[in-house]
């Protein structure tokens, strides 16, 4: 693909993403369901997620940018969960409900959230607390070792 070529696609991707703020608040309360929701997987696979951008930032000069960029745009088409995330995944309401219990908020489900300046950015938090306030859970999974 020729630069003018790559250019002119960019701009054209840049512009399909920009929502404005209703489309944006519309889209993350379409997607509260997050994982089990079809258009979460879709729009969330266009961005830069809170979850790549660790990896994206961490990035060696070494590093192929082609190899990353197809692991993170098709990581979802191979990646079926660890022991770990399975129990996160199991053991996440449980945490929600303690959560509530122990600090007297209530949380609600949260959906995909898109930069309004930087539609190419997105993260989805576990839940909200109010209107101002996120919580992400992560529940750790002991194995549990037989001493004898």
């Amino acid at each position: 693909m020729s630069r003018e070529d790559f250019e002119e696609k960019k701009l054209e991707f840049l512009t399909n993403l920009k929502l404005n703020k209703f489309e944006i608040d519309a889209l993350q309360h379409r997607t509260v369901e997050q994982a089990s929701c079809k258009e979460w997987v879709k729009e969330r696979s266009k961005m830069l997620t809170a979850s790549n951008f660790g990896k994206i930032c961490k990035l060696r000069k070494t590093t192929s940018r082609k190899n990353s960029l197809i692991s993170i745009l098709y990581q979802s088409h191979y990646f079926h969960g660890t022991t770990a995330t399975r129990y996160g995944i199991q053991f996440e309401s449980i945490a929600k409900d303690e959560f509530e219990k122990k600090f007297g908020y209530e949380v609600a489900p949260a959906g995909l959230f898109v930069d309004p300046h930087l539609p190419f950015l997105a993260a989805t938090p576990d839940s909200l607390i109010g209107d101002d306030s996120i919580i992400e859970i992560k529940c750790l999974c002991y194995k549990r070792f037989n001493s004898s």
